[in-house]
Formats: C-alpha cells, structure tokens, sequence
C-alpha cells in the first residue's frame, strides 16, 4: 500500500529545473545538440551501410548462384537499408 505524502514537507524535484518540471518529478528536455543524438546517428549510418554491404554481397552471390529465393532476400535487405534514410534525415534534421 502506498503510504501518503506528508503535506508540511516540500515536494523535491531531481534534476535541473527546467519548463518540465512538476511537484513529483522532471522531465527532461530534448536538446539536438545532446550527444545521444549522435550516438543515434552513428547508429543509422552503421546500420545503413551495414545492411547495404550485406545486399551488395548477396547480389554478387546471386549472379553466381541464379538463386531465386537468395534474390528475394536481397530485395528485401536492400528495402531494410532504404529504412535508415528516414531515420538519418530525422536525427540531422535540428528541431
């Protein structure tokens, strides 16, 4: 059972006061300048030319093999790397 607040001590907020912050707790505040916004992009671009490498493989296999199903998969990765264009556009975008 939750116990209840006792009304003669102040509310505490954690963390910097930012336009957030309300009684019980903060909410942080978005910056684009923050560094987990590059982190995210490092992340998008490792995964875009991560995924593209991984098709360009497979089609070089499928010249070699004439594999329908392998081909199928390629279309595929290359329609999974075309999924990070998006999210690259949006973590460089600034607000």
């Amino acid at each position: 059972m939750r116990e209840s607040r006792d009304p003669s001590r102040p509310i505490s907020t954690e963390g910097p006061a930012t336009p957030y912050t309300h009684g019980h707790h903060v909410h942080g505040s978005m910056s684009f300048a923050d560094p987990s916004n590059e982190r995210g992009l490092w992340a998008v671009k490792l995964s875009l030319f991560g995924l593209l490498a991984t098709a360009m493989l497979q089609v070089v296999v499928v010249g070699l093999s004439g594999s329908v199903a392998l081909f199928a998969d390629t279309i595929h990765n290359f329609g999974d790397a075309l999924t990070a264009v998006p999210l690259w556009i949006a973590f460089a975008c600034p607000a």
